[in-house]
């Protein structure tokens, strides 16, 4: 018998690994594939689920449901309104009196300063103070960037207007409206090493850009009750929300305000539930479906799985 002098040992070896590891390598790719197809499918579904949720969430809850409301006032550049579903239909009558204010000061003739002492500011329930003895010369502009950066500011904002050669006007405007809410500047006294011009500049009476007031809304008439608050949006009415943008004049009539039922949107909620659960309909049905060798499609991700079924399916 004739020997084979052409064979290679490294040959035979490797495809006898080949064939040995083919089947192993075979289904190791194959549950690659099931488990990417898997992790896709889930994905797809959380998608969808998180949307059906969002879509349930804005419909369902405390005073939330497919039925709408609305809350029309007769002329809306004087106030705005919205309703919830808990709203009861009806009319009302309001004179919108005065809109709240956030004060607004300033301090004209404002020059560098000499570092020390401190300055106390307040607006409502907050007040904070400034140590001023951290630098030698102080600008107006470094005084209102250690207003707006103090940590305990809450309350107000200051910035610089520049008036003339080296003189500035520091303006304050405080973050919330109404009179509870006013300005107040306290510098510290003269024994505490403070600036006496800062001190005089600050201590005096500053300029009213804006004052400091509450919005009066008053039911029925001009002169009926008056509701009084710090705030321009009002809920004297249940599940109704009242905006007030401007005043009236003297002797103008009162506003109308109309809550009714709104057909319109309580037809678009009830279209926004219906479209996404037929798209988590959709999804979880494509998900599940088995291959389709007619049409040439493939098999849902979960189209294996135990119990899997279209949603309402049989």
């Amino acid at each position: 018998m004739a020997i084979n002098t052409n064979y290679d040992p490294a040959t035979t070896a490797q495809a006898l690994a080949e064939q040995f590891t083919y089947g192993r390598q075979t289904m190791l790719t194959n549950q690659t594939k099931a488990a990417s197809a898997t992790e896709k499918g889930l994905n797809t579904l959380g998608s969808a689920l998180s949307a059906f949720q969002a879509s349930l969430a804005s419909l369902t809850g405390v005073n939330k449901t497919i039925a709408a409301n609305s809350a029309v006032f007769s002329d809306t550049s004087f106030a705005s309104a919205t309703a919830n579903s808990t709203a009861a239909a009806g009319g009302y009558t309001f004179f919108v009196e005065r809109i709240a204010s956030a004060h607004k000061i300033s301090y004209g003739g404002m020059t560098d300063f000499a570092g020390g002492g401190s300055l106390t500011l307040g607006s409502g329930s907050n007040s904070f103070t400034l140590d001023l003895s951290g630098k030698t010369t102080w600008t107006v502009r470094d005084l209102a960037a250690a207003i707006n950066g103090d940590t305990n500011n809450t309350s107000i904002s200051a910035s610089v207007v520049t008036t003339g050669t080296g003189v500035s006007e520091l303006v304050l405007s405080a973050k919330a409206t109404g009179a509870a809410n006013a300005i107040t500047v306290t510098p510290s006294g003269a024994t505490s090493g403070i600036d006496a011009n800062l001190a005089a500049k600050l201590g005096a009476a500053p300029n009213q850009l804006t004052k400091a007031l509450d919005a009066v809304l008053r039911v029925g008439s001009e002169t009926g009750t008056a509701i009084t608050q710090a705030s321009n949006t009002f809920n004297v009415i249940d599940g109704v929300t009242m905006t007030l943008t401007k005043a009236q004049a003297a002797g103008s009539a009162p506003l109308t305000l109309t809550v009714a039922s709104d057909a319109a949107k309580t037809t678009a909620n009830a279209q926004a539930f219906v479209d996404a659960y037929n798209k988590l309909k959709s999804t979880i049905d494509a998900l599940v479906s088995p291959a389709d060798p007619a049409n040439g499609s493939a098999a849902g991700a979960f189209a294996g799985a135990r119990g899997g079924r279209p949603l309402g399916g049989p």
